[in-house]
């Protein structure tokens, strides 16, 4: 992304973020030109696609930052953060898009027991697969999804048992 715009920026490996550096427009919005290196891309907040290697123009409304995943990435987040806490959380919020990724989520409980949660993205398949110690696991979490380019119905299956379809 430097190569285009010193503005531009990548948040860990798979965000790439285009805060606005010029004042809003007589209409309240922000524009500015965004450069997507090689690959394919999702607004963050929109859904919308961008194939990598262009240049896009970019609107939004004051206040919203432009921010793109790569495709099959995960972006998982406690849902309930309400500040600094150091508890793990009890309700994550994944936002991914179908194709080919990995994330390792790594908590402990401050006496070096260690959990591993691993999301793996292959193409129409989405698995959690959670190892570690059984002090550490949330057995009530919940795991919310926001799969930004799905346009057909999608089977959830839990631990292998057909679940719900949207």
């Amino acid at each position: 992304a430097y190569k285009y715009s010193e503005s531009e920026y990548y948040f860990a490996n798979d965000l790439l973020v285009a805060p606005y550096i010029e004042r809003k427009d007589a209409n309240d919005l922000n524009q500015r030109e965004v450069y997507f290196p090689r690959g394919t891309y999702y607004d963050l907040k929109y859904g919308y696609e961008y194939k990598g290697s262009s240049v896009i123009n970019v609107i939004r409304e004051t206040g919203d930052m432009p921010v793109f995943i790569k495709k099959g990435a995960f972006f998982v987040l406690d849902k309930n953060n309400i500040g600094n806490g150091y508890t793990n959380p009890k309700h994550l919020s994944v936002i991914t898009s179908m194709g080919y990724g990995k994330y390792v989520l790594l908590e402990d409980d401050d006496n070096e027991k260690l959990l591993k949660t691993t999301f793996t993205n292959k193409k129409n398949q989405i698995s959690i697969k959670v190892r570690g110690s059984k002090e550490v696991y949330q057995k009530d979490r919940i795991y919310s999804f926001k799969i930004l380019n799905v346009h057909k119905t999608l089977d959830v299956k839990v631990m292998g048992a057909n679940l719900v379809s949207y």
